[in-house]
């Protein structure tokens, strides 16, 4: 006597999977966040002007020498 499986491997889909939708409006949402702009963009900003002004040249190295003796010398 042969037995009937209840599981069978060719049943039909009672359900859909709704995973892919899921995916696809996370993706879309995503996309019209970025792509939207966003509303204050009329906020006015103080920037600073660049000048025409000449750099100061860099401070030359101080040297500060102590002898045996005890003698300091100040750039020798």
């Amino acid at each position: 006597m042969r037995r009937k499986c209840s599981n069978s491997p060719h049943r039909s889909l009672s359900e859909i999977n709704i995973t892919p939708l899921l995916d696809l409006g996370f993706v879309l949402l995503v996309i019209f966040i970025i792509t939207t702009a966003p509303i204050a963009n009329d906020a006015k900003l103080d920037l600073p002007r660049a000048s025409k002004s000449i750099r100061e040249p860099p401070p030359k190295a101080v040297s500060v020498t102590v002898d045996s003796v005890g003698n300091v010398s100040l750039n020798s």
